[in-house]
């Protein structure tokens, strides 16, 4: 059975959560004209959560503080270069390698698509001219066209592993617009002679501010090393303002982002305990409206854990723990909380929880973070198709006496070996089994970009 700590906390719907107040600027929706917007096209066979865990993996959008993000998911399709698997993507591809200027089927509809999110950023109050757009691979192709054709001038475009169709598109954009391009040399899907007779169309069209940067030895990948780049570009066309020589951003006024972040105690405490350690901490100031539910075991425990945790254990109580953790978010969400707002956290005992319970759910929610946590006997059964592509963000101390950081280490390879793609791994120096306070940073940046995002679908892509 499942105890809920109740004091100081809201009912959902006889159980109550802590209502928290403040968000990171980098993450809410742009109402200014000093914020500016990034849409990220993503590849063939990937989705918005697969850019999502590349950047917050680089925290890119840390240190860009005054740059919203919208990272959209191409429709479900056929490809003519796999016939029969339905797959994430935004055009056809009729062959591979790609050949430079070929007609994509489906091209024009998502140039038509992506059109209406930039029309809908703008009266959401997005300036066209602090907007960008990026993609990689067939996603940066679809950058390029949609970019150019948009009827407003937009900041600029980032093609990465892309390259040109069939017609150079026109608009009435300026022709200075500012193009970034980038290839590896050693790319076979998309051949660097490609990009490069794609950059020379561009130039012959008019588009003299377009470069190309080619990365020695690297294939068809998006890697960090590359994001330092970008971030330049970004950097320079999407500029903070500078004012008396300092660069500054204005902050947005605080808004109240709907969301719920249940999290799951460890075996060690109690939800009192990490009750008290919210009130005390920064997080409600950092995070306006999202509440927090502490759900507690019946028991001290969770489950059995009998002797150092591996991923082959079987734990006793697990399955009734991972039924109550479902009663929770079904309760949660008939209350009125959409599944995609809701995030399933938890340390130790609570992080392996967490993993097992929201992977198993039959509703994709928004995202999972196991702090010193695990997976065990039975998760690659239990794994619900539809939540491969979950955000997942483990985090685990080097010298953790309780749950060594090998178990985590294999738990990330597992998890990625039965096909979840979005899944990060943080280690952390000195860090034994215990939650230091400094790791709030860490779930305050996860959890307000998660949703933040979310918000920023539904008002823009929808």
């Amino acid at each position: 059975s499942l105890r809920v700590w109740e004091h100081g906390f809201h009912a959902i719907p006889t159980c109550q959560c802590l209502t928290c107040a403040g968000i990171l600027p980098s993450t809410t929706m742009g109402r200014t004209g000093d914020d500016a917007l990034v849409i990220w096209l993503h590849g063939l066979q990937a989705s918005g959560n697969d850019i999502q865990k590349i950047l917050l993996g680089s925290r890119v959008p840390q240190k860009l503080p005054w740059i919203k993000w919208l990272l959209p998911d191409a429709p479900w399709g056929e490809v003519s270069i796999q016939p029969g698997k339905g797959l994430r993507s935004w055009f056809d591809l009729p062959s591979q390698p790609i050949a430079e200027g070929c007609f994509h089927n489906g091209l024009a509809e998502s140039v038509s698509r992506v059109h209406d999110m930039l029309d809908r950023a703008i009266l959401q109050g997005f300036h066209a001219s602090r907007i960008v757009i990026c993609g990689f691979s067939q996603g940066a192709a679809l950058a390029l066209h949609a970019g150019l054709s948009y009827s407003q001038s937009l900041a600029g475009i980032c093609c990465v592993a892309g390259w040109l169709g069939a017609d150079l598109p026109t608009a009435n954009a300026r022709r200075d617009i500012t193009i970034l391009m980038c290839h590896g040399s050693e790319d076979m899907m998309v051949p660097l002679e490609v990009a490069r007779r794609s950059l020379e169309r561009l130039r012959l069209g008019g588009y003299s501010d377009a470069r190309l940067t080619t990365f020695k030895g690297l294939r068809h990948q998006l890697i960090p090393f590359q994001l330092s780049e970008i971030s330049e570009f970004l950097q320079a066309v999407l500029p903070g303002r500078q004012i008396s020589g300092q660069l500054e951003f204005t902050v947005p006024a605080r808004q109240a982002l709907g969301g719920l972040v249940i999290w799951l105690h460890d075996a060690s405490s109690r939800p009192e305990h990490w009750h008290e350690m919210l009130v005390t901490s920064t997080v409600p100031e950092r995070m306006p409206g999202v509440r927090w539910l502490l759900p507690g075991s019946s028991e001290q425990q969770w489950f059995e854990v009998l002797t150092v945790p591996t991923l082959v254990d079987e734990h006793g109580g697990l399955v009734s723990s991972v039924s109550a953790v479902h009663q929770v978010l079904k309760e949660a969400i008939a209350s009125g909380y959409d599944s995609k707002r809701i995030v399933v956290g938890g340390f130790g005992q609570g992080g392996l929880l967490s993993l097992h319970a929201g992977l198993a759910f039959d509703e994709s929610i928004a995202a999972i973070i196991s702090v010193s946590g695990w997976v065990a006997h039975g998760l690659a059964q239990q794994l619900q198709h539809q939540n491969r592509n979950m955000l997942i963000l483990m985090m685990h101390g080097l010298v953790d006496e309780v749950v060594p950081v090998e178990t985590g280490r294999d738990s990330w390879k597992f998890l990625q070996s039965i096909g979840c793609k979005c899944v990060m791994f943080n280690s952390f120096k000195g860090l034994g089994h215990q939650f230091d306070p400094a790791l709030w940073d860490d779930v305050i940046d996860f959890v307000s970009h998660v949703l933040a995002h979310r918000d920023l679908l539904d008002k823009v892509e929808s």
